[in-house]
């Protein structure tokens, strides 16, 4: 997952072309959604981009780690976020105090872990298992976290396994496969995950029952950086990004629908909604390889950008 994220670069150089337009515009292939014109899933009401929440993001340096960085919701007051050390920051708990991260431990391994949403307290946890990656950083019902399980020697153990979110023991296995959770449903009964390609492409955007069970294929070609898939508040669609550079909206019936919004020109590769459902973080490059950090209101209105800088810059979580 960290590999992943350093990979940004790499992904928009190999997606954009010299003019800074998408690299491709073929739709997704899907082995359970219904491509539709218009989107079916419930929209929330319109929200304006204000001071009252803050949004995390990282910027890519020549050299070293990202630099995690918070601002508030209308771009100002930009201020460093906790230690400058590698990890992946995903989740806020809750009850909005955490935030779930992943980081190499002392052997090289990733691990889970926490950070207080003030960017202070950064605590790796214990692994209960040295030959086994456990990337944990998605809430679960009873005050558990998903986590993604793989070796690189041995893909029979890779799965979603589920732990305590106090100190990231008790794993539990949910699934079996190269899979990253995304996001539970807002009544926690399904989660939301991806499953790697096994030739190196895109993922596929899958669900599946809390208490495990048989996983469904919703939809193919699935950009995998970042929170790969987010549930909208009202749980009728599963946010997510394409290969392609475009967002989609995907209902667990079958229904997959173009996010379309005034102003997404670029190549988009990660969409967050807001708290409140109102609006949606987004990560969005127009020219070469650079990435800027926007948001846009749930009805394709009201683009606003957040970050100007010359480097790389991807929003990773809303904040309290």
């Amino acid at each position: 997952m960290i590999a992943r994220r350093a990979a940004v670069g790499v992904l928009f150089a190999a997606v954009l072309s010299a003019c800074g337009g998408p690299a491709s515009t073929a739709e997704p292939t899907s082995t359970a959604a219904r491509s539709t014109a218009s989107p079916s899933p419930t929209i929330a009401p319109t929200s304006t981009a204000g001071a009252s929440v803050r949004i995390l993001l990282q910027r890519f340096p020549e050299t070293g780690p990202p630099e995690k960085l918070v601002v508030n919701a209308d771009g100002s007051n930009e201020e460093p976020f906790g230690p400058r050390v590698d990890y992946e920051a995903r989740q806020v708990s809750p009850d909005g105090s955490l935030l779930a991260i992943v980081a190499p431990n002392s052997e090289g391994l990733l691990v889970g872990g926490t950070i207080g949403v003030d960017g202070s307290g950064l605590t790796l946890f214990e692994n209960t298992d040295p030959s086994l990656n456990l990337a944990c950083g998605i809430w679960a019902p009873a005050n558990r976290l998903a986590c993604e399980a793989w070796n690189d020697n041995d893909p029979s153990v890779a799965g979603i396994r589920t732990v305590r979110a106090s100190d990231g023991s008790d794993p539990q296995p949910l699934t079996s496969g190269r899979d990253t959770p995304c996001d539970y449903s807002p009544d926690g009964s399904q989660l939301a995950f991806v499953r790697a390609s096994t030739n190196g492409g895109g993922g596929t955007l899958m669900v599946i029952a809390a208490e495990g069970g048989v996983p469904v294929a919703l939809l193919e070609d699935l950009a995998q950086s970042g929170v790969p898939c987010d549930w909208s508040l009202d749980g009728s669609s599963i946010l997510t990004a394409t290969t392609d550079g475009k967002l989609r909206l995907v209902t667990t019936g079958g229904d997959s629908t173009l996010f379309t919004g005034e102003g997404l020109d670029g190549y988009v590769f990660n969409g967050l909604w807001s708290a409140d459902g109102a609006r949606i973080l987004l990560t969005m490059a127009m020219t070469g390889e650079q990435g800027d950090v926007y948001t846009i209101a749930a009805d394709g209105s009201d683009l606003h950008r957040i970050t100007t800088s010359d480097r790389l810059d991807e929003g990773l979580s809303w904040l309290p």
